[in-house]
């Protein structure tokens, strides 16, 4: 940062920082992928992720306000909508509950507790639910056990109570969402579906690519 401009950056400081970052995803992913192998290598559940799909561009088509997250977190303009495959358009859609590409339009301050999520509680709370497995409860409160009870992880904050309420709330702002995708179903209970997407969108994220062959 220059001392002449306050709101300056030092390029190399910004590489830098960028650079750790893609460390960190990486790492993180390579983490995903030895836990969820099976799955990162499977394909999606058909006919679910065809209806999913649906349900997503009816949704987006409507005047559903429940929708209007996706719309602008993707991008969903009509002709991507209708361009996109399935796969892709839904994918797409769970990425961006996680890490949206653009501003969903949400609350400033459900975005705020979304964004600051670590890479150890989206593995934990993501990796610990798929190993329920289908039918498995999502509320806040499991996620918080799963993420506590996954041995991958080292919690070693300096201030867990915040990060606990933290992340509770987290989860019950993407409950809803989820439910919207497939992912849960009306009791927020983990759906074949969701037990493929929420790895794979989360590898997705973390790598920027598609899941291994």
């Amino acid at each position: 940062m220059s001392a002449d401009d306050p709101w300056a950056f030092d390029e190399d400081e910004v590489n830098a920082f960028l650079a750790g970052q893609r460390k960190v995803d990486a790492e993180a992913a390579e983490l995903l992928r030895g836990a969820c192998a099976h799955t990162l290598e499977a394909g999606p559940p058909q006919p679910a992720l065809s209806a999913a799909a649906g349900v997503l561009r009816e949704g987006c088509d409507s005047d559903d306000e429940r929708f209007s997250y996706f719309t602008h977190a993707c991008g969903l303009n009509k002709r991507k909508r209708i361009s996109e495959d399935d796969t892709a358009l839904w994918l797409s859609a769970v990425e961006a509950t996680i890490s949206p590409a653009s501003d969903p339009g949400s609350e400033p301050e459900e975005q705020a507790v979304v964004a600051a999520l670590l890479h150890a509680d989206w593995f934990g709370m993501i990796v610990g639910l798929c190993r329920r497995g289908v039918g498995a409860k999502f509320t806040a409160g499991h996620a918080l056990r799963d993420i506590e009870s996954t041995p991958e992880i080292d919690d070693d904050s300096d201030d867990i109570g915040d990060d606990k309420m933290m992340i509770q709330v987290a989860a019950a702002i993407l409950a809803p969402r989820w439910q919207l995708l497939g992912v849960l179903d009306d009791e927020k209970c983990l759906t074949e579906l969701g037990h493929w997407g929420l790895p794979t969108a989360l590898y997705r994220v973390w790598t920027g690519a598609a899941a291994p062959e």
